[in-house]
């Protein structure tokens, strides 16, 4: 079960208003942060994953991969096929009157349009591709799968996600989407040669899941802002309990090292606690959506702290050309547009770039502007030490 603790969230957003701007969110999350916290100090946790959690976010939770593939569309309220509709569309009245109209139609076709039987009708085409994706992406991540991962991790029902079943086991489209993710870095990194990883934009926490999952031995620093920051660390406690280290906690020690890391599986920091992360205190740099969602400057000063923290392997999964521009400050978007020339410069001294990508995408995308994976390596000197 997932703690519901105000308090702590409380506590993060009051540290966050004292915080430089550079650690605090940019234009795209502005408008996010204040309804995700409403939400959060009277929703439950336990149905966050679920389509039925926090009236206001109006789309929030999907920009930090919470909620649920039958949840609301993006930007608006409710959703026309919602489990809770199902009631009412199998109700003798509305069938009755789905049966007049199908009736009436045969002599005025647009009257069709009226009838509530479009909705019952456009669910079970829905619901039918939707098992059809799921399906033809768990066959597509068990294919890359060399090394047979899948029988070691599955998705948590914490959170009350929708989830589909395979041998036994429950998945989400969301757990395979960032086991993909996962496949995709395990290409060039060795997990089990490597004990530290730093992901800046953790989400709820699905990935770093996956992986302590798959590599118990892992341990994780994840920074995010708050509200995401909360729900990350609540919902991890709730799936390894004793192993995670709460961002209030975490707060009061003077530097983020080795000692640190080794009490803790989990490390949870807000954005201004990178500055106390030692230097090459992790193996791996991961950053999977969130920084084209963020401005070039708050980027950058990152990826400042990125390279100083992080001894061998960097990845990015952005969109190339950076999130929609705003049209003015408090507009949906960004102000400036984070693309691939800023992650080349930041990683243009001392660091190679390996591979870069399309993504693998089971979903819409644009073919303009598509999500790009970059894996760069830190260069290695004759003697065997990183520069």
């Amino acid at each position: 079960m997932i703690e519901n603790r105000v308090d702590l969230l409380d506590e993060m957003m009051a540290d966050m208003e004292l915080a430089s701007a550079l650690y605090r969110p940019g234009n795209y999350w502005q408008p996010y942060v204040s309804r995700l916290y409403d939400d959060l100090r009277t929703a439950d946790l336990n149905m966050f994953r679920s389509g039925h959690f926090g009236p206001q976010t109006k789309g929030a939770y999907s920009s930090f991969r919470g909620g649920s593939p039958h949840n609301v569309y993006f930007g608006e309220r409710f959703y026309p096929f919602d489990e809770k509709y199902e009631k009412i569309d199998s109700s003798l009245p509305v069938r009755l009157m789905n049966r007049i109209f199908d009736i009436l139609s045969t002599v005025w076709q647009p009257l069709g349009a009226f009838s509530p039987k479009r909705v019952s009708l456009g669910k079970r085409y829905y619901l039918d591709a939707h098992r059809r994706v799921e399906a033809l992406m768990f066959q597509v991540a068990e294919m890359l799968d060399c090394d047979n991962t899948l029988d070691r991790v599955e998705d948590s029902p914490e959170g009350n996600p929708v989830l589909f079943t395979h041998g036994g086991k429950y998945y989400s489209d969301l757990f395979i989407d960032m086991f993909l993710e996962y496949l995709y870095m395990k290409q060039y990194v060795d997990f089990s040669n490597i004990s530290r990883v730093l992901e800046i934009g953790s989400g709820f926490g699905m990935l770093p899941a996956i992986l302590l999952g798959a590599h118990p031995h892992l341990k994780l620093l994840l920074v995010d802002i708050p509200p995401p920051l909360y729900v990350t660390q609540q919902y991890l406690d709730s799936l390894f309990p004793g192993q995670v280290l709460k961002y209030s906690e975490a707060k009061k020690l003077d530097s983020i090292d080795g000692r640190v890391l080794d009490e803790h599986s989990i490390v949870c920091l807000a954005p201004w606690d990178i500055e106390r992360l030692a230097n090459e205190s992790c193996d791996l740099f991961c950053n999977i959506g969130s920084f084209q969602e963020m401005e070039p400057n708050i980027v950058l000063n990152y990826l400042t702290h990125m390279r100083r923290c992080t001894t061998t392997w960097s990845y990015i999964n952005n969109a190339l050309h950076g999130h929609v521009r705003a049209a003015g400050p408090g507009t949906f978007g960004v102000l400036e547009q984070t693309n691939r020339d800023h992650y080349l410069q930041a990683f243009s001294e001392q660091w190679d770039l390996v591979d870069e990508r399309a993504a693998r995408v089971l979903g819409p995308s644009k073919s303009d502007n598509p999500r790009w994976q970059m894996m760069f390596r830190r260069r290695v000197t004759t003697i065997g030490r990183a520069e």
